[in-house]
């Protein structure tokens, strides 16, 4: 079984610098730019269906990672009051809504690929199932909600359930990442073996392990 981290490369506070076999060089992953060269579907990963995913519009955040992607879905997605099985449930979200900011977010079509997203987000429990019964779901009658902390008021002393909005999920999605290369570009290839560039045109050109599968 596929764990939901199978495909994330984790940051920890020991190991600041993160070494990726799919990134040769190139400037810090936390301030990465888009490629202005790169196109919207270069991309050397397949979703789960076997389609390639595709990039569309203009990136809200550098989609690979995960700290920077579960901030802006913090202040995107919508948190209303929903009803299940009888209990009132304030603050939360469905399944749907979850993964409908997450596209909007990364600019994926492949929505089986954002679910993967999404419970890479999940797992590291950014947000959770409001009866702690399993991950996410892309169903109107699952609710979610972020975690939750009690915070005493300044001055009042009063003491409140908030959101959490100090922890942040962490890691790198490397379905999603681009070669960092700072020479690399579609037009013009790095020597890297592991170029997601390079092997996709391996692909493209037939000399990919699959294409010399299908010849033997």
């Amino acid at each position: 079984m596929i764990s939901y981290l199978d495909h994330v490369v984790m940051l920890t506070p020991t190991s600041p610098t993160v070494l990726l076999p799919i990134i040769p060089s190139g400037p810090p992953l936390a301030n990465a730019p888009v490629h202005a060269n790169s196109s919207s579907s270069a991309i050397a990963a397949t979703g789960p269906g076997g389609a390639k995913p595709k990039q569309s519009a203009a990136l809200i955040v550098y989609p690979t990672m995960l700290l920077l992607v579960a901030d802006a879905f913090r202040q995107r997605v919508p948190r209303t009051d929903h009803v299940k099985d009888g209990m009132k449930y304030r603050n939360v979200f469905n399944g749907p809504e979850a993964v409908d900011r997450i596209t909007h977010i990364i600019k994926m079509t492949d929505r089986n690929l954002v679910l993967l997203f999404t419970r890479a987000l999940d797992v590291q429990k950014f947000f959770h199932e409001v009866t702690y019964d399993h991950r996410l779901r892309d169903s109107i009658v699952e609710l979610y909600e972020f975690r939750m902390i009690w915070e005493r008021g300044v001055g009042t002393g009063a003491v409140a359930e908030v959101e959490e909005e100090s922890r942040l999920p962490s890691g790198v999605f490397t379905l999603l990442v681009d070669c960092y290369g700072p020479t690399c570009s579609r037009d013009q290839l790095c020597y890297s073996i592991v170029c997601p560039w390079h092997l996709e045109q391996q692909e493209m050109d037939c000399y990919g392990p699959l294409c010399l599968q299908e010849a033997s």
